[in-house]
């Protein structure tokens, strides 16, 4: 079962001491209200049930890490953040790959804390109750593009392939989710090289799953940068066609963004890597 993702330490290094006001809430009334509005099973509870037929119990666990149910008080501000981040996809689309959102209270990587994780067909995200307010609702609203995009990325291989012919001459990942979660970040980074953060250099796939997290919460900032950066807009480019190879309908929520212009900045996706590993014609070996 997958990497982790590492917004949530950074997250609350930025929103530490901010606090949200307190009001009636029901968590199994609010739980039931978005699960109807999109489609999808949204619950918190036993981790041991995070999961959806035909799938069991044994497809609910996650390898090396260990889940605490998340406390109701919690769940609040996470199923705001949620709820902002779901309404980001045009009806149907997020279902197509997610049947699920499960919020669990805590989410350890060999001991180190992680914001979420996902499974064949659905997605985990913390609310730890002893967060501030802010970073819970934070967690939560990135934590929804950027585990979702990981069952974008499992869909595609096409996708994997094209992304790792961009990937740095000697790069290499982390050695564990555990590993990739202790990065710290810089405080001014540079993108030469593609990537959008310390974490995003963990994995190819932390790395998609950085560029689609930033591309739906930050698209001015994603935009600007991929026109000063060919490799960011490369990258992009095959992220948005990877969204699209699920369903043209997401071309709207690019277009929102002002992000759609750059789709086509790599290529075919399919046809592109294969064009790149082949020999030409001419070059192949004679029978």
């Amino acid at each position: 079962m997958p990497v982790r993702t590492h917004y949530k330490p950074v997250l609350i290094l930025m929103l530490l001491g901010l606090l949200s006001a307190c009001s009636d809430f029901s968590p199994e009334a609010e739980l039931a209200r978005l699960s109807d509005k999109y489609g999808i099973t949204i619950k918190a509870g036993d981790p041991a049930h995070f999961f959806v037929p035909p799938y069991t119990e044994a497809d609910a666990e996650i390898h090396r890490a260990v889940m605490t149910p998340a406390k109701g008080e919690a769940l609040e501000e996470a199923l705001k953040g949620a709820d902002e981040a779901l309404s980001a996809y045009p009806t149907g689309y997020f279902s197509k790959l997610s049947k699920a959102v499960f919020f669990a209270g805590t989410l350890k990587f060999d001991d180190v804390e992680a914001g979420g994780s996902y499974g064949p067909e659905w997605i985990v995200i913390v609310a730890d109750i002893d967060d501030p307010s802010a970073a819970i609702y934070e967690t939560a609203r990135y934590g929804v593009h950027h585990e979702f995009s990981s069952l974008v990325w499992k869909r595609s291989p096409e996708t994997q392939l094209a992304w790792s012919l961009l990937m740095p001459e000697g790069w290499q990942p982390a050695q564990s989710s555990a590993k990739a979660l202790e990065i710290t970040e810089k405080e001014h980074p540079t993108y030469n090289n593609g990537f959008l953060s310390e974490y995003a250099k963990t994995s190819a796939e932390n790395d998609f799953n950085t560029y689609a997290e930033i591309a739906f919460l930050e698209p001015e900032r994603l935009a600007a940068l991929a026109k000063e950066q060919p490799i960011i807009a490369e990258k992009l480019g095959i992220l948005i066609r990877a969204y699209q190879e699920v369903s043209s309908d997401i071309n709207s929520t690019f277009s929102k963004l002002g992000l759609l212009e750059f789709a086509d900045v790599y290529g075919d996706p399919i046809a592109l890597p294969i064009k790149l590993i082949l020999p030409p014609r001419n070059m192949s070996s004679k029978e």
